[in-house]
């Protein structure tokens, strides 16, 4: 029950200070202070923000700042011999799916683990979610654990 607050906390939290939450409570700041009549901080708040969203919006930026978080985890080039599983971590299925599928056909006879929770008491787990997504793609389902 504990990890599920937890999850829960750190969900809300996240939330908050994602970059789209961040732009759009500087508005609501500066909406505040337009209707107490401080015209001058309004005006600094409302504009922030439409800068804040504009600028974390546009396409050239965003990336910039997102491939230094995806270059830090590279593709595997060189696979070890003895390999004869692949663990596919929960959360940002498909992606991680891909490259799990791009393994699978490099190792022989390889099995494909996948794992993930339900999160907030939905129905169906994430690992199971991945492993009809990977037999969509083409995985064998007795190579999927």
């Amino acid at each position: 029950m504990s990890m599920e607050i937890g999850f829960v906390i750190k969900k809300m939290v996240s939330a908050i200070v994602m970059p789209l939450p961040i732009g759009l409570i500087l508005g609501v700041i500066g909406l505040w202070y337009l209707y107490r009549n401080h015209n001058k901080k309004a005006k600094i708040f409302l504009t922030i923000s439409l800068l804040w969203i504009a600028t974390i919006s546009y396409t050239p930026f965003s990336n910039l700042l997102l491939k230094p978080l995806e270059d830090s985890y590279s593709k595997l080039k060189k696979i070890p011999k003895d390999a004869k599983y692949i663990l596919l971590l929960g959360g940002d299925k498909e992606r991680r799916a891909w490259e799990a599928l791009r393994l699978y056909h490099k190792i022989p006879n390889a099995k494909i683990i996948t794992s993930g929770y339900a999160p907030f008491g939905g129905k169906i787990p994430s690992a199971i979610k991945t492993a009809k997504f990977l037999q969509k793609v083409g995985v064998k389902k007795e190579d999927i654990i």
